[in-house]
């Protein structure tokens, strides 16, 4: 009898291919792959120097892609990374196999086994529950002496968490990557007497909680709330207006299924295939989607079919210069698939 256990760090998902490996073999499987990942994470909340919530949390997942003897693939995704599960996972996605999309069959990346881009991750070390819920508490604090219209700090957290991923497929690609990110945000509500209340809040990402510029979150939450407090009618009239680089994105975001080449071939998006080289902007836009960048904390040098992340430049002087490709809408395009 198999012995049945379940996967929790670096070591035991370097094993998971070997395992998959070992199925396929059983049922005269040639072509597999597989994405998973093991994280685990720690948040806190307060209120008026009081704990409100205390999380932690351990998670994994793992999405098991196998082709039959057809040519057709299946798919199949777990949170169980027991011998058990890992066995239902790829059971069940040869079996889903039989019902794949003949017309949409995708493959391995091309570019699963090129170079990755090095990229430097420090990893930090956990703080524990106690400290942040510690750190947070003067946080606000601090928020609050600030200024005596704000009232409270409704929303707020800091967190901080660790996460392992891989890819493996049966043609001898092997891709890991690990990661640590803490976060805080402080969201403050002032109000003066005779006015509305007014609310604003500021951000701060870190590899780790020591790297967190907490002073600084504290002082750009509470600049934001009271500038918010003296507020007029505005004349009509015509304004320059600048974005704040999260509303930039989320406006972005709106017109994401312009760049996405899977929405252009199902006939949901703004483009076409001939929209490359054509203006989609003012000159004076360029976008680039950036990886690999060293501000993104979140960084990975890989996607989930193993192809190396890196800079894209989507649009070049307010011309559209690339679209985002899988393997499958890469081949249909003719080009290489872009690791986004």
């Amino acid at each position: 009898m198999e012995e049945d256990r379940t996967f929790s760090g670096s070591n035991d998902l370097s094993k998971l291919s070997d395992i998959i490996e070992s199925f396929s073999d059983k049922n005269n499987v040639n072509q597999w792959d597989l994405g998973a990942s093991l994280s685990k994470d720690h948040s806190v909340q307060v209120d008026k120097g009081e704990a409100k919530q205390l999380k932690a949390a351990q998670r994994s997942n793992i999405t098991i892609r196998v082709w039959n003897k057809k040519g057709l693939v299946g798919t199949t995704s777990t949170s169980d990374l027991s011998h058990i599960g890992l066995k239902k996972a790829f059971d069940g996605a040869l079996q889903a196999s039989n019902y794949g999309n003949p017309n949409d069959v995708p493959n391995f990346s091309p570019s699963a086994k090129s170079n990755l881009p090095n990229i430097v991750k420090p990893i930090k070390k956990f703080q524990g529950i106690k400290s942040l819920l510690q750190t947070l508490k003067v946080a606000e604090e601090e928020l609050l002496s600030i200024n005596k219209s704000i009232i409270n700090v409704p929303y707020n957290g800091l967190s901080e968490s660790y996460y392992e991923r891989i890819y493996a497929n049966s043609d001898g690609a092997y891709r890991y990557i690990e990661s640590s990110q803490a976060s805080l945000y402080l969201y403050a509500k002032a109000q003066n007497k005779g006015c509305k209340p007014r609310s604003s809040g500021s951000i701060r990402i870190a590899y780790g909680v020591e790297d967190l510029e907490i002073n600084s979150c504290i002082k750009e939450a509470a600049s934001k709330t009271i500038s918010h407090l003296n507020y007029r009618p505005i004349d009509t009239g015509n304004y320059l207006v600048c974005f704040k680089p999260e509303a930039f994105l989320e406006l972005i975001g709106a017109f994401s299924s312009m760049f996405n080449a899977r929405s252009i071939l199902d006939g949901l998006s703004l483009s076409t295939k001939d929209s490359l080289g054509k203006r989609v902007s003012v000159q004076g836009l360029t976008l680039h989607d950036n990886a690999i960048h060293p501000s993104n904390y979140s960084s990975s040098t890989f996607d989930g079919e193993g192809t190396p992340t890196g800079n894209l430049c989507l649009i070049n002087s307010g011309i559209l210069e690339n679209f985002l490709h899988s393997e499958a809408t890469a081949r249909q395009f003719g080009v290489n698939p872009t690791g986004h």
